[in-house]
């Protein structure tokens, strides 16, 4: 059995953990990690992030978007429909006088560079390392070891959760056009079809599909899959050339009944799994890791941490939940008056500036929902 003497000990070597381990390695504390999956050079993983320019800032802040900065891709432009109605809304950065709305980079890409910076600072990394409650000698544990958290639950920390009964299909998409530095959402009542750029010519497609469905999906061919998601979403990027692998990841809203016990905090996905209709996420994590980094950089008590945390989290935490979960009812009901709703809304959101304004500050998170 292990027994480490740590001040701060995080458990899940993941995006969240290894995020809030880097953050908290400039700051007078023995901080230790665990995860139990072995240390890898190379880590592979079809997903990528998307992070708004609020995101960016703090997580320049933190000094973690040096470690990956430069390898993203920015979104210069988003574009807002509903298939088969009028309506459309559109944010540019060049109207919000910023560099980029937000940025995208791979789950991969993240870990590694996360991963290899890591290993330059005081923080003890324990890889292939499995711990329970009891193996733990800290004064705050920080729980990061993502949605099927086992310390959450022996914490006695309960998880809500409810199905969307939907899945999202992961695929690149080669284009014979540049995007331009576009992200597209277009909403369908089977559920969203969003693009994301990630290269020169190159897009990460999510398409979400009826679960009961998602089998017959997955096994088309390639060029037959290609056209269907041509035909379901258009020609705005112009013609589709080639397809990745596809993944299929079925969606939740999940959340914990509380985000702290006595002497931990939980975050990442272990606190919460969003619909990534509104690829919000990893942002809401960030502001996670900047509220328990700021705590300590505030000289907050270890003891008093965990409930200072829950007081600061509650309610961005709420108010981001009902916000996907809202927008997935909304777009997924074609009962009247839903349906000419949205398209006025849309359409009325295009055309009135401070609405737009206000929109564009909370899509790159600079006002929280």
């Amino acid at each position: 059995m292990l027994k480490e003497q740590a001040t701060i000990a995080i458990i899940g070597g993941g995006i969240a953990g290894l995020s809030v381990a880097f953050a908290l390695s400039r700051l007078p504390f023995k901080v230790s990690l665990f995860e139990s999956r072995p240390w890898k050079l190379e880590f592979s993983d079809a997903r990528f992030l998307a992070i708004s320019q609020g995101s960016r800032l703090w997580l320049e802040y933190l000094k973690i978007w040096e470690c990956f900065g430069a390898v993203c891709e920015p979104i210069e432009l988003v574009h807002v429909s509903e298939q088969g109605h009028l309506g459309a809304l559109r944010f540019s950065a060049k109207e919000a006088g910023v560099e980029a709305l937000g940025y995208v980079m791979s789950l991969s890409a993240l870990v590694q560079g996360l991963s290899e910076a890591l290993r330059k600072t005081s923080v003890a990394l324990h890889f292939s390392t499995q711990v329970g409650l009891e193996d733990i000698q800290a004064d705050l544990i920080v729980c990061a070891d993502g949605a099927a958290s086992t310390l959450s639950k022996s914490l006695g920390i309960q998880l809500i959760e409810k199905s969307y009964d939907q899945t999202a299909i992961l695929a690149q998409v080669g284009l014979k056009q540049s995007h331009s530095a576009a992200a597209y959402q277009r909403f369908r009542p089977e559920g969203p079809l969003a693009f994301l750029p990630i290269g020169p010519a190159k897009t990460n497609s999510i398409w979400t599909v009826p679960t009961a469905r998602v089998s017959e999906w997955m096994s088309l061919s390639d060029s037959s899959y290609l056209s269907a998601l041509q035909a379901a979403f258009g020609y705005r990027l112009g013609l589709f050339s080639s397809l990745g692998p596809r993944q299929a990841f079925p969606l939740n809203l999940g959340y914990v009944t509380s985000v702290a016990s006595a002497r931990a905090v939980i975050l990442g996905n272990a606190a919460h799994q969003l619909h990534p209709v509104a690829a919000q996420g990893f942002n809401l994590t960030v502001r996670d890791i900047v509220s328990i980094y700021k705590l300590l950089s505030q000289a907050c008590p270890l003891a008093e941490l965990p409930q200072c945390y829950q007081a600061a989290r509650k309610q961005d935490h709420q108010r981001l939940q009902h916000f996907t979960d809202d927008l997935v009812y909304l777009f997924s009901n074609e009962t009247w008056p839903l349906t000419p709703l949205r398209t006025w809304g849309l359409t009325l959101a295009e055309r009135w500036p401070c609405l737009k304004k206000y929109l564009s500050k909370r899509l790159m998170g600079c006002v929280h929902v």
